[in-house]
């Protein structure tokens, strides 16, 4: 189970940079994910859905300001990086960059897709080539992240 938990923990954050390196340099497009954070509400790897407690209890949140983002863990940071978006492939195409953290100078391919407040990412974690669909099948090494958008508590 740790092993599952470091690598959705390397998922989660190619996601964060993925959201991250959305631009709103466009024209007329509006910036795909804007700052903020995301917290992890599903997971699947390889055909395999994480229990939605499991999830929960891994407590994995994805915070993005400008092309960096930062991933944590029950509060700890665990990836910290940089990435590049590509809003004019559909879908979305980003390429994540680890500076630290389990995934630390790989480059890591992946799609992603935002919806309101909802976003979704699809993260080759083992190098066999950028995923074409957001879904995961036994032995792809891909991996599915699911994400909401956090809402701020004003007090």
């Amino acid at each position: 189970m740790q092993g599952l938990a470091v690598s959705l923990l390397a998922v989660v954050s190619l996601i964060a940079a993925t959201a991250s390196g959305a631009g709103g340099e466009n024209k007329g497009k509006q910036t795909m994910v804007q700052e903020g954070t995301w917290v992890v509400v599903g997971m699947e790897q390889n055909g395999m859905k994480l229990p939605a407690e499991v999830v929960e209890k891994l407590n994995l949140k994805l915070t993005i300001k400008g092309e960096d983002y930062t991933v944590t863990m029950a509060g700890t940071v665990a990836d910290k990086g940089t990435s590049k978006v590509d809003t004019q492939k559909k879908p979305n195409t980003a390429d994540i960059k680890s500076e630290e953290g389990p995934n630390k100078g790989k480059t890591i391919l992946a799609i992603v897709e935002v919806d309101g407040d909802s976003m979704k990412a699809c993260y080759d974690m083992e190098g066999k080539g950028r995923p074409t669909e957001f879904a995961t099948k036994e032995g792809s090494g891909h991996t599915l992240i699911l994400y909401k958008r956090e809402v701020k508590k004003d007090g």
